[in-house]
């Protein structure tokens, strides 16, 4: 009889996100990760405490005689290797705790998939229905934005962080629908064709170009596979399955047409028809969101280290350097946007090598099976296409640290473990058999059974401790998450009310830098300069060890000495900015108006006209640098500044005001005493010498307007 509990075990993976709500936290990804621990650690108890694991202990070294599971457990063991090469230590135990995690249920889930397979058609029902409400739900939202109660179509987005984070868990559960409308037959095959049409129409609709490109390659691989084996077999209900995608698909598509033809606002570039968001798709900086300057950057470090990486978790953290050179403020990209990018930059190029690998090989056994026409591929099917539509949102996004998506990678590697693992409930491998007598897997498999009772028990002390160190770990996060949530909120509104002992006394050890890479010593000293308590505040930033690279802590540690007075500190600390970060112009103006108290204008001006130089964007550099011309005296130069502003601002009207006075300025600074003259006797109402005076100006400078008028 099928065990109903382990089906439900599966569900509440699928489900364990959706449930889990934000708890008042800035991320909800730090619940929801530690949600999946915690039912990690819930499995885990009810797996390795049941009487057939005792018995027979080489169930739990399964995962050992899969490809999927070696390669799996591999790059786990290059992860920790990279910790070796970490700048920040804390993020990678940090980053280390989320990834195990879903290791650990990958592993839990192969177990108990291993016993019975006809579980997963419980898990596709559940995970299609769940599809079904997602679209329903996106409908709803769509309803809301035509009627104008939804105002920002990015905040389309039903129960989930953002728009990209829905449209990625509609896409990464299609493979379910796909499964049950393929493998079943009855109500389920018909739900599932009617979920397929309406998912891609929400696909459509959420305008998520890289998932436009995915929903065209699974469709195509779809129609490829049936195509072929109509053509080996003849078969009729090939055919069946192409026409029925097809129409699913030119249904939704036609749908979408209509509604965004006739219903939807044509005021935002998400609103276009297919054709035109399709065709904005282009290699080009500007158009992938800044993806292509992040890749760049990694590849560099690639180059760099090349064995190792930077170390897991680091990604944000060692390429702000290079960021730094260019960006001039501090809201920095935190993800590659591209999770084989990224892993292979924090855990070197042989950790990027087997995460990758785990896909290519689920894609080359599948594509061997059929090819060699074998018959029972159904749960193949479900993981091939699975890793397919994981593949795209890795490729464009960055679902490692999307808890949502993430535990699907978590479904499909457990699956697919099992799926390439066992035969009919016995521990013996298709693909351990292929490889002869001698095969290393063979190996492998003989040593794994010679060793079983040592080698289970040292594996389930190691899943045991790690699991429990995850649930630690991801639930100091969540603490932190709270707090930063609290600072977040008041920083939106522009007014720090909250004490700041409560975040120098309650923030954990761990981690150290929030969830956009501001340090969490940064964030306590906010508090504390605001409230003039500046000595803390530098003693807690001169302790931080988050980054080499983040000049955050020496900004603000300059900031507190100024508010002091001590400006000599203060300056040395805004030395170390300019050092790290050129083009951060508040800093710079914290210097040139040190330097300018002091009296020291021409050392003040060539750190505005450098930054000038590169960036010619920014309106208080331009009246900085005719402010500081203007007080040398230097009045046509002033004049000229502010003129090659009014180019890059014509509308603003602070340059245009300052341009007229310049204008003045640098014209009776062709003979200034003439004219404090002319001016000093019209106010002592002596005229005939004041018009005399005028009029000997205007033949030195006869373009300023004002002379004539006192004339």
């Amino acid at each position: 009889p099928i065990n109903y509990f382990n089906s439900l075990i599966l569900i509440l993976y699928g489900y364990v996100t959706v449930l889990t709500p934000n708890l008042v936290t800035l991320d909800s990804n730090g619940p929801k990760f530690l949600s999946i621990a915690v039912l990690n650690l819930l499995v885990f108890v009810y797996v390795f405490f049941k009487k057939e694991y005792k018995e027979k202990p080489e169930l739990l070294l399964a995962s050992f005689k899969s490809i999927i599971g070696i390669l799996y457990f591999l790059l786990m063991l290059v992860a920790l290797l990279s910790f070796t090469k970490s700048i920040n230590i804390l993020e990678s135990v940090l980053h280390f705790a989320k990834i195990f995690t879903i290791f650990t249920e990958a592993y839990l889930i192969s177990l108990i998939v291993a016993k019975d397979k006809r579980i997963i058609d419980h898990l596709a029902i559940a995970l299609t229905t769940l599809l079904f409400i997602d679209c329903i739900a996106i409908s709803h939202n769509m309803y809301q934005y035509i009627n104008k109660e939804i105002t920002d179509f990015l905040s389309i987005k039903t129960i989930y962080s953002n728009k990209n984070i829905l449209a990625s868990s509609v896409f990464v559960k299609i493979p379910f629908a796909l499964w049950l409308f393929t493998y079943n037959t009855g109500w389920k095959k018909k739900f599932a064709a009617v979920v397929l049409a309406f998912s891609f129409f929400s696909i459509f609709f959420l305008s998520a170009r890289s998932f436009y490109l995915g929903t065209i390659a699974v469709t195509l691989l779809y129609l490829g596979i049936y195509s072929f084996t109509y053509l080996k077999t003849k078969e009729k209900i090939s055919l069946n399955y192409i026409i029925t995608i097809i129409a699913a698909l030119v249904l939704a598509a036609g749908a979408y047409t209509i509604v965004q033809k006739y219903f939807l606002p044509k005021t935002q570039i998400y609103t276009q028809d297919l054709g035109n968001r399709l065709s904005s798709i282009k290699f080009t900086n500007e158009s992938s969101q800044g993806r292509l300057a992040a890749w760049e950057r990694s590849f560099h470090l690639i180059a760099k280290e090349p064995i190792l990486g930077v170390g897991l978790g680091n990604w944000k953290v060692a390429t702000l350097k290079e960021e730094n050179s260019f960006n001039p403020g501090y809201i920095y990209q935190y993800k590659a946007h591209n999770d084989f990018i990224e892993t292979t930059t924090e855990t070197g190029i042989p950790g990027g090598l087997l995460f990758l690998g785990i896909f290519i090989y689920i894609f080359l056994s599948f594509a061997t099976s059929i090819f060699k026409g074998e018959k029972d591929l159904s749960y193949q099917f479900l993981v091939f296409f699975g890793f397919v539509a994981y593949f795209f949102d890795a490729f464009f996004n960055f679902p490692q640290d999307r808890p949502e998506i993430q535990v699907f990678f978590g479904i499909y590697a457990g699956l697919g473990i099992s799926i390439f693992s066992f035969k009919n409930g016995i521990l013996k491998s298709d693909s351990i058999d292929s490889t002869g007598k001698n095969g290393l897997l063979n190996s492998i498999s003989d040593f794994l059974t010679a060793k079983k009772n040592s080698l289970s028990i040292i594996y389930k002390f190691i899943i045991a401790a790690s699991v429990v160190y995850c649930a630690i770990i991801l639930f100091l996060n969540f603490q932190s998450l709270r707090l930063q949530r609290i600072i977040m909120e008041e920083l939106l509104r522009n007014k720090l009310t909250t004490s700041s002992s409560l975040f120098v006394n309650n923030f954990p050890s761990i981690p150290d830098i929030n969830v956009v890479g501001e340090p969490i010593s940064v964030q306590k000293a906010r508090y504390l300069i605001n409230e003039k308590k500046y000595n803390e505040a530098i003693q807690i930033l001169k302790k931080d060890k988050s980054s080499p690279f983040d000049s955050r802590p020496e900004f603000f540690t300059a900031m507190a000495y100024f508010n002091q007075g001590q400006h000599d500190s203060a300056l040395v600390y805004n030395k170390k900015v300019l050092q790290l970060k050129p083009y951060f112009f508040d800093n710079i103006s914290m210097m040139v108006n040190i330097l300018e108290q002091r009296g020291k204008l021409t050392e003040a001006l060539p750190l505005v006209t450098s930054y000038l130089n590169v960036r010619k964007d920014n309106q208080k550099a331009w009246l900085a640098k005719t402010q500081l011309l203007n007080n040398i005296g230097e009045f046509k130069q002033a004049y000229a500044c502010i003129d090659t502003a009014k180019m890059y601002f014509p509308a603003d009207t602070t340059i245009n005001k300052q341009f007229e006075i310049q204008r003045t300025r640098a014209l009776i600074s062709a003979a200034p005493e003439l004219y404090n003259r002319a001016i000093e006797s019209y106010q002592k109402q002596d005229y005939l010498n004041a018009e005399k005076l005028l009029s000997e100006f205007i033949k030195v400078e006869p373009n300023l307007p004002d002379v004539y008028e006192y004339r």
